[in-house]
């Protein structure tokens, strides 16, 4: 990873989607410079989707819980594979690899120069360096590469 961009994921969405009893809520397809980020939160299971819509050609990458490459703050990377990471320095330096991978691939889809990842992950993976999702958030930054 040779930079992160700094970016703040607004879920604004999340407390209009909070009606009543509702177990899902969700985000608009937010861009994040060159690509895009979505995610879902189903309290009823206790789980996020995410979805990152990038270049085909590129690898595609999010972090969340931080306004900057934090230390071990997590991140989710798509090149050739799903990976599971964090960061392990200040600054632009190439994120870990974690030793249990925690996300669940469910589509990668190519359309032209274009690449739709959709994964899952618990709110919460009992890994101190992942990110915890709470349902009842309303913002959440992420940086994004």
């Amino acid at each position: 990873m040779k930079t992160m961009k700094k970016s703040y994921l607004l879920m604004l969405c999340f407390g209009v989607m909070q009606f009543g009893f509702a177990q899902q809520k969700e985000t608009p397809l937010t861009n994040c410079g060159g690509m895009k980020v979505k995610i879902n939160m189903d309290s009823t299971t206790s789980t996020a989707t995410i979805t990152m819509v990038g270049p085909s050609t590129k690898w595609i990458s999010i972090g969340l819980g931080t306004s900057d490459m934090a230390v071990n703050k997590d991140v989710h990377t798509y090149g050739t594979t799903l990976l599971d990471q964090y960061f392990t320095s200040n600054g632009h330096v190439a994120p870990t690899t974690d030793a249990t991978n925690n996300l669940t691939l469910v589509s990668n889809t190519v359309s032209g120069s274009t690449r739709t990842v959709v994964y899952t992950r618990p709110f919460t993976t009992g890994d101190a360096k992942d990110y915890a999702f709470v349902y009842t958030i309303n913002s959440l930054n992420i940086v994004w590469g």
